[in-house]
């Protein structure tokens, strides 16, 4: 395990360091907040205040690195905060409004067309689904920057062709030719398959399931960041803002084939791979990451799956699966079309 523990060290670190991105929030949140306490409390006067996509304080204008080396002495509000100044943070009275002016009302925007909700006290943690604050996080959008809705939101709309990417295709070879050589060369069929092994029954069952937590806890974190992650930030940005379509256009992912949306994790697997090519590893942390990519596949296929509304999914699917999915798994919990259907029946 010593030759390993470099290896671990660089995972470990990895992992740590994305935390740093809650000490970015909050440093941008004491800018917005210092002169305007008001805004303090738009998380308890505004529905989905802590989940518009691409990370955009509702009351700012996100990028507080113009302000820190301008000239400016206020930091700058966004048309949203402005209207909430106007209001004392009314949701009744911000509800019909449209800061933007892009058609959409602010209701609209925050996931609140029929001006329905009601403040609460705020829960012990950003994620409870007490007192509404998980109200509808699907199809959220900034109330004070204009917003143009995917065409296929009311819909479910036929398979699309995606070009090839060789970028994702070099690093598919890659990891199915490391694979391969450690097949052949380094013994991992037997740690898979046989009990030829060095390592033990028990010791490759216990790397399992410590590869399933840490995967699951993994992929977590880096949705977590790449959905809240501010698109300003270099490379990370890039990422993020790419990632986060498939919550502006929620069934874009079950749009493609499943091979094109795997092929993302190809990306982190080649990362994974390289990192242990380049120094001494025992077979015990190889033989954990191989497992790691075979939990990846199937995280990333159970995304896909909260994705499609019950009545799209595909065939073969155990009865009752969708709507496991979709109760389970609140953070993706939505119909396409039920959007338009209650924004449609507020007027009677």
């Amino acid at each position: 395990m010593r030759q390993s523990r470099w290896v671990i060290g660089f995972f470990a670190l990895s992992l740590t360091c994305s935390f740093l991105l809650i000490l970015e929030r909050e440093i941008r949140e004491y800018f917005a907040f210092r002169d305007r306490p008001l805004f303090r409390e738009l998380v308890n006067k505004v529905p989905n205040a802590r989940h518009v996509w691409f990370a955009w304080n509702l009351a700012d204008t996100n990028n507080y690195l113009l302000w820190l080396f301008g000239k400016d002495k206020m930091y700058q509000i966004g048309l949203f905060g402005y209207h909430a100044l106007m209001t004392n943070a009314s949701w009744k009275a911000l509800c019909t409004m449209d800061s933007d002016k892009d058609g959409l009302s602010n209701g609209v925007e925050l996931g609140d067309p029929c001006c329905h909700w009601e403040p609460g006290a705020l829960a012990s943690g950003d994620f409870e689904i007490r007192h509404n604050l998980e109200y509808r996080r699907w199809l959220v959008s900034h109330p004070s920057h204009p917003t143009k809705r995917n065409k296929h939101v009311h819909s479910f709309p036929q398979m699309e062709d995606v070009p090839w990417s060789v970028v994702k295709m070099a690093a598919f070879a890659f990891m199915i030719l490391q694979l391969s050589l450690w097949f052949a060369f380094g013994g991992l069929g037997d740690d898979l398959f046989t009990r030829k092994s060095p390592l033990s029954t028990g010791l490759r069952a216990f790397l399992i399931v410590l590869s399933f937590l840490y995967m699951d806890l993994s992929s977590g974190v880096i949705h977590l960041i790449l959905d809240y992650a501010p698109p300003f930030l270099p490379i990370i940005g890039g990422l993020a803002g790419g990632f986060r379509y498939h919550h502006e256009d929620p069934t874009a992912i079950c749009r493609i084939s499943w091979f094109e949306y795997a092929s993302h994790t190809h990306l982190l697997a080649v990362v994974v791979l390289f990192v242990l090519r380049l120094g001494p590893h025992s077979r015990g942390l190889r033989f954990f990451w191989v497992w790691g990519l075979v939990w990846s596949h199937l995280f990333q296929s159970a995304h896909r799956w909260t994705h499609f509304p019950p009545d799209e999914l595909p065939h073969g699917a155990p009865p009752g699966f969708g709507e496991a999915i979709h109760d389970s798994v609140w953070t993706h919990r939505f119909d396409p079309r039920s959007f338009g259907q209650a924004a449609a029946s507020c007027a009677l």
